[in-house]
């Protein structure tokens, strides 16, 4: 069985572009602000970001950070959009000294 060649065409280069440039907006549209992210280092100074998804608190979007810090206290915040710490929680405590 024979393959089909594929033209190039500029037409076919515009759609490319467009379906590169949706994906890339769309992806940095659900990211969280920087507002989130500096609510998170002045709540736990010196915290080290290992996930953040988005969540429903309290019937309002929100974000998860989970995160470590320099004690190897591995914490869980909830962030509002706006950048208020609604909930901060410490998990798990790393080795003892």
């Amino acid at each position: 069985m024979r393959m089909r060649r594929v033209r190039f065409t500029v037409w076919r280069m515009m759609v490319a572009v467009a379906v590169v440039a949706i994906c890339f907006w769309a992806g940095t549209t659900f990211w969280p602000t920087s507002r989130v992210l500096a609510a998170a280092r002045q709540s736990v100074p010196g915290i080290v970001v290992r996930s953040i998804y988005p969540e429903t608190f309290n019937e309002a979007p929100a974000w998860v950070v989970c995160g470590i810090d320099p004690d190897a206290t591995v914490w869980v915040l909830d962030i509002s959009e706006s950048g208020e710490v609604l909930m901060k929680e410490a998990v798990a405590h790393g080795p003892s000294r």
